[in-house]
């Protein structure tokens, strides 16, 4: 997916909702870079969308240790020159939906926190949203972990 594509799930999807047009709105969503793209931005400005990004690796990180395990543990099939294949999208599915069913608490509210969204009407948590979080790491790099992510990604879902 793409700044288009983006772009074309918010003109197809987004602004097609009941009342859509009518009210503002907050979007909520990862840091996938086409979601940062300033066309992107521009058309959720059009209309009448806020949006908030949560912190990357809240979703990959705990899919990634469900693969590792399966890797170790798991039920497996074979290539005929007796490679293992790569997980079933069924499986895939699955460990996201478990993922998805139980964040940890701690996980949410910084996720809230982060986005700006806060009980605490004393200001005290909103230099939240500009503090790095631990183990993030610079632009460049951003790059190459979304790289290895997409690799990763690739390697779980082909079909041999």
């Amino acid at each position: 997916m793409d700044a288009d594509g983006m772009k074309l799930w918010i003109q197809k999807v987004w602004s097609s909702r009941p009342g859509s047009l009518l009210r503002r709105s907050l979007l909520v969503w990862d840091a996938f870079r086409a979601h940062l793209a300033e066309p992107v931005k521009r058309a959720l400005r059009q209309t009448n969308t806020d949006v908030a990004v949560i912190p990357g690796g809240l979703t990959s990180d705990r899919v990634r240790e469900r693969w590792t395990t399966w890797m170790v543990e798991g039920e497996k099939t074979f290539t005929p020159a007796g490679n293992v294949k790569a997980a079933s999208s069924t499986t895939v599915a699955s460990w996201v939906l478990e993922v998805w069913r139980d964040p940890p608490e701690e996980m949410v509210t910084r996720s809230f926190k982060k986005c700006g969204i806060s009980n605490s009407t004393d200001g005290t948590e909103d230099d939240m949203l500009w503090e790095e979080e631990e183990g993030t790491v610079p632009d460049e790099e951003s790059k190459d972990q979304e790289s290895e992510d997409k690799d990763a990604y690739d390697c779980l879902t082909e079909e041999e």
